[in-house]
């Protein structure tokens, strides 16, 4: 059934970045990386991280999105929505899924700075999504 190979497509793509990321650090995660190493859509990697891995490899993400914003393709969309929506649209509350993110204060603020740089850079691309994701980082900082 088509449903059955859905599943099937998803295993191999999430076995496929295990094996990509193996071993590799966050900071040598790059644009150049992805488009030359790896085969599947760069741009939807993070989905299938571990909110644990999410959290590590969040700080590479945003450096390839700043350094190179239309290369980066979707990155940008797919990362803010995760601070505006949670990882998990159809588990509810963004803030309350953000929590379990392994955030430090440090990482919200530095994800709170990307974002203001990019709302100021390039807002008209996301409407009210930035200021969506900075309230909910505010709120998971609150606690």
């Amino acid at each position: 059934t088509r449903h059955r190979s859905n599943e099937v497509s998803i295993c191999l793509e999430s076995e496929e970045i295990e094996i990509f990321l193996f071993q590799l650090e966050w900071k040598n995660l790059n644009l150049d990386l992805l488009n030359n190493s790896y085969r599947g859509d760069f741009t939807a990697l993070h989905n299938f991280l571990t909110d644990r891995a999410f959290s590590y490899y969040l700080p590479a993400f945003l450096i390839i999105i700043l350094e190179d914003y239309e290369g980066s393709d979707l990155l940008a969309d797919n990362i803010i929505s995760v601070f505006a929506y949670g990882r998990d649209e159809d588990k509810g509350d963004a803030e309350n899924q953000l929590s379990c993110l392994f955030l430090n204060q440090v990482k919200i603020d530095a994800v709170i700075e990307f974002l203001s740089y990019i709302d100021e850079t390039y807002g008209e691309d996301f409407g009210n999504e930035i200021s969506l994701a900075i309230k909910n980082l505010l709120g998971v900082k609150k606690r």
